[in-house]
This record gives C-alpha cells, structure tokens and sequence, in this order.
C-alpha cells in the first residue's frame, strides 16, 4: 500500500491537463531523467519533447485512472 506523501521541498508533484489523473514523488528518489525528442514523443506530447523519469514503483503515488492508446504498425 502506498503512502500519501507529504508536500515539502523535496516533493514534486503534477498531473494531466483535465485534473483526472495526478501524482507526487519524492524527487530524492529519482533514478535518471532524460528529454525524448522522437517524432512518437513530439506528436504524445504536443510539444518538442517529453520528459521521461526513472523511479522505483514504490516512489510515486498515482491518483485517478491512467488510459493508454496505441498507434497502429505502418
């Protein structure tokens, strides 16, 4: 069970545009970051690249349902 963790400055926090889904971590706990600039990543994200974190699953907690979609083979 994952516990509720407190707001402070070792805390990061965000979400999805519309509010559904949300999440907040301990930013001591990240592994790696890194910026993907691929086509897949710019169109996924409206924007010129996404952010992508490494975290054990243990240090985040995640509110609301996450949704998925794939894009076809070409």
């Amino acid at each position: 069970m994952k516990k509720e963790l407190k707001m402070s400055d070792e805390c990061e926090s965000g979400g999805c545009l519309c509010g559904t889904v949300k999440y907040e971590f301990n930013k001591y706990n990240l592994i790696s970051s890194h910026h993907c600039h691929c086509v897949d990543c710019q169109k996924s994200t409206g924007s010129g690249k996404a952010t992508i974190l490494m975290l054990p699953t243990q240090a985040i907690v995640m509110k609301g349902e996450l949704k998925f979609h794939t894009t076809p083979l070409q």
